[in-house]
Protein backbone atom coordinates (compact mmCIF):
# COMPACT_ATOMS: atom_id res chain seq x y z
CA UNK A 1 0.00 0.00 0.00
CA UNK A 2 1.12 3.51 -0.69
CA UNK A 3 0.94 6.30 1.81
CA UNK A 4 -2.12 7.63 -0.06
CA UNK A 5 -4.04 4.37 0.46
CA UNK A 6 -5.75 3.92 3.82
CA UNK A 7 -4.85 0.76 5.62
CA UNK A 8 -7.37 -1.92 6.52
CA UNK A 9 -7.24 -1.05 10.21
CA UNK A 10 -8.21 2.54 9.45
CA UNK A 11 -11.03 1.38 7.16
CA UNK A 12 -12.39 -0.82 9.93
CA UNK A 13 -11.98 1.83 12.62
CA UNK A 14 -13.98 4.49 10.73
CA UNK A 15 -15.42 2.97 7.53
CA UNK A 16 -17.71 5.95 6.90
CA UNK A 17 -14.61 8.11 6.40
CA UNK A 18 -13.33 5.85 3.62
CA UNK A 19 -16.49 4.84 1.78
CA UNK A 20 -19.41 6.92 0.50
CA UNK A 21 -21.84 4.18 1.53
CA UNK A 22 -21.76 0.53 2.67
CA UNK A 23 -22.45 -0.84 -0.82
CA UNK A 24 -19.21 0.75 -2.01
CA UNK A 25 -17.37 -1.68 0.27
CA UNK A 26 -18.80 -4.62 -1.67
CA UNK A 27 -17.60 -3.14 -4.95
CA UNK A 28 -13.93 -2.81 -3.99
CA UNK A 29 -11.83 -5.24 -6.00
CA UNK A 30 -8.72 -4.65 -3.89
CA UNK A 31 -10.30 -6.14 -0.73
CA UNK A 32 -10.93 -9.80 0.03
CA UNK A 33 -14.37 -11.07 0.95
CA UNK A 34 -13.23 -11.42 4.56
CA UNK A 35 -11.91 -7.86 4.66
CA UNK A 36 -15.15 -6.51 3.21
CA UNK A 37 -17.17 -8.50 5.75
CA UNK A 38 -15.01 -7.17 8.60
CA UNK A 39 -15.46 -3.57 7.41
CA UNK A 40 -19.24 -3.99 7.14
CA UNK A 41 -19.34 -5.61 10.58
CA UNK A 42 -17.44 -2.64 12.01
CA UNK A 43 -19.81 -0.27 10.23
CA UNK A 44 -22.82 -2.06 11.78
CA UNK A 45 -21.25 -1.69 15.23
CA UNK A 46 -20.82 2.04 14.59
CA UNK A 47 -24.51 2.26 13.68
CA UNK A 48 -25.45 0.50 16.92
CA UNK A 49 -23.20 2.74 18.99
CA UNK A 50 -24.58 5.87 17.31
CA UNK A 51 -28.16 4.75 17.99
CA UNK A 52 -27.32 4.12 21.63
CA UNK A 53 -25.62 7.51 21.96
CA UNK A 54 -28.51 9.32 20.29
CA UNK A 55 -31.09 7.65 22.52
CA UNK A 56 -29.06 8.72 25.55
CA UNK A 57 -28.93 12.29 24.30
CA UNK A 58 -25.19 12.20 23.57
CA UNK A 59 -23.76 13.70 20.38
CA UNK A 60 -22.88 11.32 17.56
CA UNK A 61 -19.49 11.79 15.97
CA UNK A 62 -19.08 10.56 12.36
CA UNK A 63 -22.70 9.58 11.80
CA UNK A 64 -22.52 6.09 10.29
CA UNK A 65 -25.92 6.35 8.64
CA UNK A 66 -28.63 3.73 8.38
CA UNK A 67 -27.95 0.24 9.75
CA UNK A 68 -30.38 -1.15 7.20
CA UNK A 69 -28.10 0.04 4.43
CA UNK A 70 -25.21 -1.81 6.06
CA UNK A 71 -27.31 -4.97 6.35
CA UNK A 72 -28.31 -4.75 2.67
CA UNK A 73 -24.63 -4.40 1.70
CA UNK A 74 -23.76 -7.45 3.83
CA UNK A 75 -26.54 -9.41 2.10
CA UNK A 76 -25.17 -8.29 -1.26
CA UNK A 77 -21.70 -9.43 -0.25
CA UNK A 78 -23.10 -12.86 0.68
CA UNK A 79 -24.89 -13.06 -2.67
CA UNK A 80 -21.68 -12.23 -4.53
CA UNK A 81 -19.97 -15.10 -2.76
CA UNK A 82 -22.90 -17.44 -3.32
CA UNK A 83 -23.78 -17.89 0.34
Amino acid sequence: MTNDTPDLESMQRRPMRHFANPREVTERSDLTHEQKAAILDAWARHCDAAATAASAGRPVQDDPGDRGEVERAAERLAELRGE
